[in-house]
């Protein structure tokens, strides 16, 4: 069944299995389609506006999203042939634009993006919802929307490749059928699969999050949409026993990438005004994945991080070096950017957040540097780390150590 599925979504020649007509469309557009039929159906390299003629431009979108997302899945399926053949449909039609526009400066490389994979932020949400389960994603989903007022706002945190259900929250038997309808996770290996691809729409996609006007308040939904997924989504991977996990490494890339956006995101964020509220959703969102990554560095800094290595396979001990390493990037990530800046010193203290009172007479730079747990973690695991890791971890202390020189400098012009 799934080799059969995969047939109807090959690159070569797609059925639209997950497009729908259009209901407006026009006579004049069926003829315009059929003009172009013989030509398509010849050619043997597929092109995701060649079905544009009968479909609007969302439902184009989300149904090249839906196919994506069941090559990727499929790409962690447990058979050989369906993994097989499935990593080679995903491998055409990402190479589909390849040279296509190679002559053609002014090519919009969010656009190139958004004709390969359709609504990225829809697509990301998804498979971060196949990952941690329909429960934990719901439970996520309603803590955001408490959030946002705006309806394009609360519609971005509903959008979902897979059918939606609406519910009334407030009657108990509307609940428990929608929670009976969830799906469950699926397994490690497809996990892993499915983070690895969000992480590489991460790098390779710079204005994923750029879905509104970026001077609105609320413009940050779909980077808090997936911030706080992949948060969810790291906690429950990283159990006891699951140092050595695949998955646990796909979330550690996605993690890792996702703070180079987010911290953009922030950037722009401080210098804008009338912003406050976004600029505290990402600002948690950067402290807790913090709290992550210093929970994985935390026993190297202690010397009992090698002692784990010992005894496992090589795969394994491979594995658990590049989660470090996913993880020193976070830490340079955050210290580079003008989180470091924030008076609650997250970034100082592990990503632990201090609090003080609007009257505190203390100054920016007491506030700032009130802890130091995170470089004395940073000076342990340059002292434990392995030899490979050693440069990481110096670079992350390094970045560490300029970011206690920016807060003094900037302490220093603000008093005068």
């Amino acid at each position: 069944l799934k080799l059969k599925m995969l047939e109807l979504i090959a690159p070569c020649r797609r059925f639209a299995l997950f497009l729908f007509d259009d209901e407006k469309s026009s006579d004049d557009a069926s003829k315009v389609a059929t003009s172009e039929k013989v030509e398509n159906e010849c050619s043997s390299q597929y092109n995701p506006t060649d079905n544009g003629a009968l479909l609007s431009s969302k439902e184009r979108a989300m149904g090249i999203s839906r196919t994506v997302a069941l090559m990727v899945l499929l790409t962690g399926d447990s058979d050989p042939d369906v993994k097989s053949k499935a990593e080679s449909y995903l491998r055409a039609h990402m190479d589909s634009y390849r040279g296509k526009d190679a002559e053609k400066s002014e090519v919009d490389e969010s656009s190139l993006h958004d004709a390969l994979l359709g609504n990225s932020a829809a697509m990301a949400q998804s498979l971060l919802t196949l990952v941690i389960g329909g429960v934990a994603s719901i439970s996520v989903t309603n803590r955001l929307m408490s959030q946002y007022k705006l309806e394009r706002s609360v519609d971005t945190l509903k959008l979902g490749l897979s059918v939606s259900y609406h519910v009334d929250n407030t009657m108990e038997t509307h609940q428990k059928a929608l929670l009976s309808c969830c799906r469950k996770k699926v397994d490690e290996f497809t996990s892993a699969k499915a983070l690895k691809f969000v992480a590489k729409m991460l790098e390779e996609n710079p204005k994923l999050f750029h879905l509104c006007d970026l001077q609105i308040d609320e413009s940050d939904v779909a980077a808090v949409s997936i911030g706080s997924l992949t948060l969810s989504a790291f906690g429950d991977l990283r159990q006891p026993g699951s140092s050595g996990s695949a998955a646990v490494e796909s979330v550690a890339s996605l993690l890792n990438a996702l703070c180079l956006r987010l911290t953009m995101f922030y950037d722009a964020r401080m210098k804008q005004s009338g912003v406050e509220t976004s600029r505290a959703r990402i600002r948690q969102i950067l402290a807790k994945s913090m709290v992550q990554a210093s929970a994985v560095l935390a026993p190297m800094s202690s010397g009992h991080g090698g002692s784990s290595t010992m005894g496992s396979s090589a795969k394994t001990a491979n594995t658990q070096l590049d989660i470090r390493d996913h993880c020193y990037g976070v830490v340079c990530t955050l210290a580079r950017s003008t989180f470091c800046l924030d008076e609650r010193g997250a970034l100082y203290d592990c990503g632990n957040s201090r609090s003080f009172p609007e009257n505190s007479n203390q100054t920016h730079f007491n506030r700032t540097l009130k802890s130091i747990s995170t470089a004395s973690m940073l000076f342990g695991c340059v002292a434990n780390e392995v030899e490979m890791l050693r440069p990481r971890a110096t670079s992350a202390l390094d970045a560490l150590l300029s970011a206690y020189v920016r807060v003094v400098t900037s302490t220093s012009e603000n008093a005068r």
